[in-house]
């Protein structure tokens, strides 16, 4: 499952190629479809594209959280010992 996402967030550009900020106003809503694949939001845009551009976000910030509470925590108990 994890490689399934992961794959997805590297192909976002390819399988969303429209992107998140692109509107179908004619389509406000809509069920999924072939052109929409989970279909709209209230405002038309791509929920599917939205999806995979933010989960690319949220795999680089979370190695990035974990290094930053690691260091943290490193430092916290570097400085409880002396």
């Amino acid at each position: 499952m994890v490689v399934f996402v992961c794959a997805v967030s590297l192909a976002a550009n390819w399988l969303a190629p429209v992107g998140y900020a692109k509107q179908f106003r004619e389509a406000p809503g809509a069920p999924p479809s072939h052109e929409h694949w989970l279909g709209t939001d209230e405002v038309g845009r791509d929920r599917f594209g939205a999806r995979a551009l933010r989960t690319r976000i949220s795999l680089l910030l979370a190695p990035a959280a974990a290094l930053v509470s690691t260091l943290l925590a490193a430092l916290v108990a570097g400085l409880r010992d002396t």
